[in-house]
């Protein structure tokens, strides 16, 4: 049997996190003035390795709809044999407001205002982090296209030594650290969420939702260990004036396994012992574009979410066993 490995930093779990990244624990924090931009959402298509699906800004792999031009999971590339028609990010937190609790929920899609649906109340794109010369046309900043980098990079200013990085790419390693044989980098930003009256940043009353600041990279290597491997990475960061200390993210996984028309026997298993959620086809028969060949299986993995976000150190114990130990140096 074949196996499909979709591995992600967020698995479909539901997760607490008191950690630095929804507390301001380092004394007071300055909110930023990023952003969203409903303009700039974009969709970019990856196939670095053996797996190709599609890409958008806002918190989403795969498809939304059975427009053509969205790619769901696929494994091998290019063989429309499908797996995963999606993985969507989500989070929610607890806040305070006039004194009593109240509970957001940050969707990535399909929320708008009910009384007329003119207001989106989805997470979108934080302004800035693409090439809006190209228009319409632009791809999300990637590695392997240059022209997709925005003019400067917004989180970069601060750098002395080349203030915005202009004519680099922000790599996860470091600029113009080109380890991956492709990487995404996009914002998230929830700041048009103004379902409520909560206003989480002090220095602006027409921010709204939560604050949040989410850094998304979506990694492949062609490496043969991890070939039929992506890696999605969510970092969060309260941008807002206030702690956010009951916190809550989410991955939720929209199985297609065997392809369009077969998915109505996908199997799903968990494994919370060692984080992983996996389906697979109930009779191992995919639809025609498989042929012969036997449905393989789909695998998200929850890897780590630190405890502390600011040490690296897996102090809450929710790696793999035996699994190199990262300390500061």
């Amino acid at each position: 049997m074949r196996y499909l490995k979709l591995l992600g930093l967020l698995g479909a779990l539901f997760l607490f996190v008191p950690s630095a990244n929804f507390a301001q624990n380092n004394g007071p924090h300055v909110p930023s003035k990023e952003r969203v931009k409903f303009e700039e959402i974009r969709q970019t298509d990856i196939d670095a390795n053996l797996v190709r699906t599609s890409v958008f800004n806002y918190g989403l792999t795969g498809r939304l709809t059975a427009n053509p031009q969205q790619i769901p999971w696929e494994w091998p590339k290019n063989s429309r044999q499908r797996y995963l028609a999606a993985a969507v990010v989500s989070y929610g937190a607890e806040v305070l407001q006039n004194g009593q609790p109240l509970r957001l929920f940050m969707p990535a899609l399909a929320r708008s205002d009910p009384a007329d649906g003119s207001k989106d109340w989805e997470l979108m794109p934080v302004s800035g982090y693409l090439n809006t010369a190209l228009g319409a046309q632009a791809q999300i900043a990637n590695r392997l296209n240059p022209n997709s980098w925005p003019a400067i990079w917004p989180d970069k200013l601060e750098d002395q030594n080349d203030p915005g990085w202009p004519g680099s790419f922000s790599a996860l390693f470091g600029k113009n650290a080109f380890n991956a044989d492709q990487e995404l980098v996009y914002k998230l930003g929830d700041d048009k969420y103004d379902r409520f009256d909560y206003m989480p940043d002090a220095t602006d009353p027409t921010r709204r939702g939560l604050g949040m600041l989410t850094e998304t990279r979506v990694l492949q290597w062609s490496q043969v260990l991890i070939q039929d491997v992506v890696f999605i990475l969510h970092f969060f960061h309260n941008d807002g004036s206030f702690d956010l200390r009951r916190t809550g993210v989410n991955i939720a996984l929209f199985d297609l396994v065997g392809g369009d028309g077969d998915s109505s026997d996908d199997i799903a298993f968990y494994d919370l012992v060692n984080d992983v959620a996996w389906s697979t086809d109930g009779d191992g028969v995919g639809n025609p574009d498989f042929g012969d060949s036997p449905v393989g299986v789909v695998a998200t993995s929850y890897l780590e979410t630190p405890g502390n976000a600011v040490d690296n150190i897996d102090n809450d114990n929710d790696g793999e066993d035996l699994s190199p130990v990262v300390e500061e140096s």
